[in-house]
């Protein structure tokens, strides 16, 4: 659970960087934005996450980044219920990401309706324009619906296991923790190891030479040998079976 969220909070800190100039503080609020976002619906937070990474990509403001959550997360509930993955959630913002670049079709073919001054400003508009366009567009019809569902039993539910997510995360925060202490540690035994890999290589080769045996019929020679074990083995049996066979005829 832990890997989970650190690769999903890692990647979108990365985009988020790379697309934004983003700072830790504003990285920090989009992260608690999307644990604020699960706290009164039933989508995840690393769901929420991984979509905004993607979504990421389209936008360069930290505002229009959380705007989007919710609109996001709106859509999950919509389409996918209490089963929403973190891969719908990147198809989900794939989508909206094209709409933002003023291809209204990316949605209008799932009943989404744009008119002619919404489409002119998804196109031509800034980016605070943009998100606000599609964010009144999608939530005229989904609106609500996260909340909507985590306020019935089922919903209730999943917000339970996700708070056990989140205990589950923290755990393996700490265990993960535990395990980086080790990391110098390994890092030298893994050395050493390589050390006497490298120097068994050596020594094989050395004794190659002595034997006159090329390096590249090794394994011709171990079917060799193996073969003539598995000879060996038959004709070890067949010479029991005929001191088998002597002693019972010289008890006739």
């Amino acid at each position: 659970a832990y890997q989970v969220q650190f690769e999903a909070e890692a990647r979108l800190e990365q985009v988020m960087k790379n697309t934004m100039g983003a700072t830790q503080d504003q990285i920090q609020s989009v992260k608690e934005y999307a644990a604020e976002l699960q706290k009164v619906g039933v989508i995840g937070d690393e769901v929420t996450l991984s979509g905004l990474q993607e979504l990421g990509t389209y936008v360069e403001n930290v505002d229009s980044l959380k705007t989007m959550s919710v609109v996001l997360d709106d859509m999950l509930a919509q389409q996918y219920g209490l089963n929403a993955t973190a891969e719908n959630a990147v198809t989900i913002s794939t989508m909206l990401g094209k709409v933002l670049e003023g291809q209204t079709s990316a949605l209008s073919r799932y009943g989404y309706k744009f008119d002619e001054a919404q489409e002119q400003l998804l196109k031509y508009g800034t980016e605070e324009q943009r998100v606000a366009t599609l964010a009144q567009v999608v939530e005229a019809s989904v609106g609500g619906m996260n909340e909507a569902l985590a306020r019935t039993p089922a919903g209730r539910l999943q917000q339970i296991k996700n708070t056990m997510g989140d205990v589950k995360e923290q755990f393996g925060k700490a265990v993960t923790n535990i395990q980086a202490l080790f990391l110098p540690a390994l890092e030298r035994l893994a050395a050493t190891l390589q050390r006497v890999a490298d120097l068994a290589v050596r020594v094989s080769e050395a004794l190659a030479n002595v034997f006159g045996i090329s390096l590249n019929q090794s394994a011709a020679v171990t079917g060799s040998i193996s073969a003539s074990v598995e000879a060996q083995d038959a004709l070890t049996e067949a010479v029991e079976e005929t001191n088998k066979a002597q002693k019972t005829h010289n008890s006739y």
